[in-house]
């Protein structure tokens, strides 16, 4: 995403630190997962395990939606069947390993040895197809945005698509649940969570609302009961 970009929405965008090269980049993966980044980042440990590690375990973007489009996955006959998700994340890249190469893992070496921050795969430049950027480090990437979003193809009904695009759309769980990506009809949970110090406070003005005028009531500790079975 250029600077021109983010600089006509900067309702939306907030700048980004070139100095550092942030950037804004694409992910693509699948719903669920793309969910659970949203509540809790990227998992590391899970690097390479969905698209394969051509430049080693690290966390893949990119420029072009369509690339991410690629890794984008749906859930055939479950709740999100039909609907993909990509992430918009703000991603630091840092001092960057430029190569042509496609599949140099080595690259990875360069990082861990701490001569670059991240790897940069020009792809375009040789091979017509788009660049990739890897990073290795959790602590580089935040998750902006979830975008969902279907296919749409040629010989579709666009006014069906239309109806279904300006029709309000509901996640299976709350979004703001810790357990919000995973999938009550298949995995049981039964979990509580302590509430956001700014929830605690909408809590305790709705009592005191409530509450007699010459009746004092204070909020303590509050928690959120996440039940697959609700």
């Amino acid at each position: 995403m250029s600077a021109e970009c983010i600089d006509q929405h900067a309702g939306v965008f907030d700048p980004v630190d070139p100095t550092i090269n942030e950037t804004y980049l694409w992910h693509g993966t699948h719903v669920r997962t793309a969910l659970s980044i949203a509540q809790h980042c990227f998992d590391m440990n899970l690097a390479g395990s969905g698209r394969g590690a051509m430049y080693g375990p690290g966390a893949y973007f990119a420029e072009s939606c369509t690339k991410a489009d690629e890794y984008a996955f749906d859930e055939p006959d479950g709740y999100y069947d039909g609907v993909r998700a990509i992430l918009l994340c703000r991603v630091v890249m840092g001092n960057m390993y430029y190569t042509t190469k496609f599949g140099q893992e080595e690259a990875y070496d360069k990082v861990k040895a701490g001569h670059c921050d991240s790897v940069l795969a020009d792809l375009a430049r040789y091979r017509k197809t788009f660049r990739e950027f890897v990073v290795y480090d959790r602590d580089q990437v935040y998750p902006e945005y979830v975008v969902l979003y279907s296919r749409m193809h040629r010989g579709d009904d666009v006014g069906a698509m239309q109806k279904l695009a300006a029709t309000p759309y509901h996640f299976e769980l709350p979004v703001y649940w810790k357990n919000c990506h995973r999938n009550p009809k298949a995995e049981n949970f039964d979990e509580q969570c302590q509430l956001s110090r700014s929830t605690c406070d909408l809590l305790q003005r709705l009592l005191s609302a409530c509450a007699d005028v010459d009746v004092s009531v204070e909020l303590e500790t509050a928690r959120r009961v996440e039940n697959s079975k609700l």
